[in-house]
């Protein structure tokens, strides 16, 4: 039975109490309401009021929400249809990966309920919530499935960085243009709406307001989003951008992915290998260092540190397990990360690509690696066994006596940068694919300043 009822001129409507009672829905409980007009159909949820003690029953009357208002094109007075009211249960699944995916129907929501529909093709979810009191639900709708991959896995990294963990706002703050574009761009493949967005200028004291509305005009001519607000600070020498939409939702499911892809992630990777699985950890890494990542090197460029700022006991446990991954050791202390600046470490960073955004602590992790005896030496040697060399031959051109070229060779062999032939008359060594990549990837930093 469909049930014909009146809007308000405030876009109110009330439940008919036959409808409720159809369902003897409880207080607390959350019920979807599908609604018509003509031959559109759209539904909201809310959240069931307790009954005041001087009613019978329980009444129900909410304004519609805006998306509702538009879908359905209604305007004040207007008579639609009830078609159905239903309750709703939260749906859990016990698996968070599949195909490569992670699925939000894993997320352990307690006081957000989720409801699955398709578009375009697609599954997507709808998040939302309301007070105790009941009314019209808060939503929030993103795709079921996110990718596993580098992009989301840079996305959490910048997240874990810069971004609120608790709050009235989704957002990400950082002093780069370039960062801010990525934040966007992997935000709207997870299906966060590009419209939503705005952003706040936090400056210095010291710039003055032509210099302050450059900086607005450009950051909104490259992302397309409109400035709401500006602040000073002390704590920037120049300016930073925050990116931000008001949905305490949005921030609590962002937040909800973000923890549990953290921990989950890793110990998937350690065992199964899954190429994807690393690739989202790498990301993560990456951009979690280039926002909350230090570089110290000493005045004679002998000793290099790399720290991870981070108060969060249980993200450092997380980022530990992703650096075990690929071999870097590391160990906490207080509210940081130190993390290992070995030579194969390095060699890591270096094929990831590690503060290439951020030139400071770029430059001085070159420096270091520049300086190094390890290093020059290895390239020096490797440029040496381009061409194949016995063992006398490699030990004239490099200055060393037999033996100790014969013991090098065999290192580096094992080390896998150098690799060997053999004939009936004499053996001969030669930079692997390894030794050439090193090559290639040491040579390359001489572009760099």
């Amino acid at each position: 039975m469909h049930y014909k009822v009146a809007l308000s001129k405030i876009f109110r409507v009330t439940i008919p109490i036959e409808l409720i009672r159809t369902i003897n829905p409880k207080s607390g409980e959350y019920v979807r309401i599908v609604l018509r007009k003509s031959d559109k159909v759209d539904y909201f949820y809310l959240r069931v009021p307790s009954k005041p003690p001087s009613r019978k029953e329980v009444q129900v009357r909410r304004k519609l929400p805006e998306r509702i208002i538009q879908n359905l094109q209604l305007i004040p007075n207007n008579k639609i249809l009830i078609g159905s009211i239903s309750k709703l249960e939260i749906k859990k699944l016990d698996k968070p990966f599949v195909d490569n995916k992670f699925d939000l129907l894993f997320l352990p929501l307690e006081d957000l309920m989720i409801d699955t529909f398709i578009r375009n093709g697609e599954e997507w979810c709808r998040f939302w919530s309301s007070s105790k009191f009941g009314g019209i639900a808060k939503e929030v709708e993103l795709k079921r499935f996110i990718p596993i991959n580098r992009e989301t896995g840079e996305l959490f990294g910048l997240m874990q960085a810069e971004s609120r963990k608790h709050g009235e706002k989704f957002d990400f703050t950082n002093i780069l243009i370039s960062e801010h574009k990525k934040f966007l761009e992997v935000s709207e493949i997870l299906g966060v709406n590009k419209k939503l967005w705005k952003f706040g200028l936090i400056y210095n004291p010291s710039l003055n307001d032509k210099l302050i509305e450059n900086y607005i005009e450009t950051f909104s001519k490259e992302l397309k989003i409109e400035n709401s607000y500006i602040t000073k600070s002390n704590s920037i020498t120049t300016v930073a951008y925050q990116i931000y939409i008001p949905s305490k939702i949005l921030n609590q499911i962002m937040n909800f992915v973000l923890q549990t892809s953290r921990k989950l992630i890793p110990e998937e990777a350690r065992y199964s290998k899954n190429r994807h699985l690393l690739d989202f950890c790498k990301g993560f890494l990456i951009k979690d260092l280039v926002g909350d990542g230090t570089v110290i090197l000493n005045k004679d460029m002998t000793h290099l540190d790399i720290i991870l700022s981070e108060e969060n006991l249980n993200a450092q446990e997380d980022i530990i397990r992703m650096l075990n991954l690929f071999g870097i050791h590391s160990k906490p202390h207080k509210n940081r990360i130190d993390i290992s600046t070995n030579f194969d470490s390095l060699i890591w960073f270096l094929d990831n690509n590690l503060f290439v955004e951020h030139k400071k602590n770029r430059e001085k992790m070159l420096r270091y690696i520049k300086h190094n005896y390890y290093f020059n030496t290895l390239y020096e040697r490797l440029e040496v066994l381009n061409s194949p060399n016995s063992i006398n031959k490699f030990a004239q051109m490099v200055n060393l006596n037999p033996n100790s070229a014969q013991m090098y060779l065999l290192r580096n062999k094992k080390r896998g940068f150098i690799t060997s032939s053999y004939t009936t008359k004499q053996v001969t060594y030669y930079a692997s694919e390894k030794g050439k990549h090193f090559l290639d990837l040491i040579g390359s930093l001489q572009s760099e300043n």
